[in-house]
């Protein structure tokens, strides 16, 4: 278990994943600008020779505009400087969950409203699958200087592993890999190969855990559990294959 899955439990009835993902991705880019910045141009939101100071924040509330329902706060907001040039990145994240109603938009609004930035942009990254209309989020400010970029989580995952590994980065790679951040959902020949096999697998592994070793156990601890729903979801959560029972107390 990474390290920073032992510290989501020990807050995990106060503190949202998201949020306390978000605070560990500000704090990589706090501390290795270098990452953030070549981030930003694998997403194409900073040009490859260009190298600026840049300001992290997170949670930041915006108040908000007459039209919207409620006030605004962005996950990570990014400030980019270059002597008097300034750009400004709003970051909303999700892991498990969805946009809010009209949350992007309410973002993209307030973005548009804010002064003295020559680049605006609205980034959203998901962990799960949820295409985004730009003109949509744009709609209500169709001249605006707002651009909206989508990704998922599993391509910052891929980002990563292409960078120095530190301690750090190993941590957040393995947290990512526990709360299912790195799977891009594309079968590689290896994994089509397993696919084909799974079922003989299966059906081995059954036959391991059933017959002479599932009568032992039932001997031994009293009952047994239904073997392929408790072994399907210890290979799901712990990649282990076994079976279980509680031991009553005598």
């Amino acid at each position: 278990m990474s390290l920073f899955n032992r510290l989501l439990n020990l807050h995990a009835d106060k503190t949202p994943l998201e949020d306390f993902f978000t605070e560990i991705v500000a704090h990589l880019f706090r501390t290795n600008k270098e990452i953030l910045s070549a981030w930003l141009k694998c997403l194409g939101l900073l040009e490859a020779d260009v190298d600026l100071d840049a300001y992290i924040s997170t949670q930041q509330t915006f108040e908000r505009l007459s039209h919207h329902f409620t006030d605004s706060r962005p996950d990570l907001i990014i400030e980019l400087v270059d002597g008097d040039n300034r750009d400004i990145i709003f970051i909303e994240s999700k892991v498990g969950s969805k946009a809010g109603c009209d949350q992007l938009s309410r973002y993209a609004e307030i973005l548009d409203k804010l002064p003295h930035f020559r680049h605006k942009y609205l980034v959203y990254v998901t962990r799960d699958f949820e295409p985004k209309d730009e003109k949509a989020i744009l709609q209500r400010i169709p001249t605006s200087k707002v651009h909206f970029k989508q990704t998922r989580w599993h391509y910052f995952y891929q980002f990563l592993k292409t960078q120095t590994d530190t301690m750090l980065i190993e941590e957040i790679t393995k947290f990512m890999r526990e709360h299912q951040m790195a799977h891009n959902n594309q079968f590689s020949a290896i994994d089509i190969i397993a696919l084909g096999n799974f079922t003989n697998s299966l059906k081995l592994m059954e036959q391991t855990m059933s017959d002479e070793v599932k009568e032992k156990f039932k001997r031994v601890v009293g009952s047994v559990a239904s073997i392929r729903g408790t072994a399907f979801t210890q290979l799901q959560k712990h990649d282990r294959y076994l079976m279980h029972s509680w031991m009553r107390d005598k």
